[in-house]
């Protein structure tokens, strides 16, 4: 069994687009990527809700019960470690004044990063061009929507 050698903090951008085939070659790319070469993905918990809602407004646009369904089940098979912190959400609170965003759900994967010391992984673009210039350890994977 090959070693796991990177941490990844995946957001719901990333973890979304996976799930439900949308993101691309490039996602493709990555999640083979990931069962070739093993990596540990954590994300905070709030991932799970905001999965939830993508699935729920894609819903709304035609994918149906048993897509939804076997997108949820893929997510499952993703083995992301969700962490549940208490004190997550105080860093998190200080993540987004620091870097003075407009809402502190993204500062949960920016704090839980920082305090594991993984790299974060994203595709949300707004995210990344506010906060790289402050983190040298942000990715950011292009959707090709």
């Amino acid at each position: 069994m090959p070693t796991i050698s990177t941490t990844y903090c995946v957001d719901a951008s990333v973890v979304g687009r996976i799930i439900t085939g949308s993101g691309g070659t490039d996602f493709d790319r990555l999640l083979a990527r990931w069962q070739d070469d093993p990596v540990h993905l954590i994300a905070p918990s709030l991932l799970g809700y905001e999965v939830a809602n993508t699935l729920h407004k894609k819903r709304k646009q035609g994918l149906s019960g048993n897509q939804a369904a076997l997108a949820l089940g893929l997510m499952v098979k993703l083995n992301i470690e969700i962490v549940q912190d208490m004190q997550l959400h105080s860093s998190a609170v200080a993540v987004a004044r620091e870097l003075n965003l407009p809402a502190a759900y993204d500062a949960h994967y920016l704090a839980l990063s920082l305090a594991r010391g993984a790299r974060f992984l994203t595709s949300d673009l707004r995210l990344f061009n506010t906060v790289s210039h402050r983190y040298d350890w942000l990715e950011y994977i292009q959707p090709q929507d």
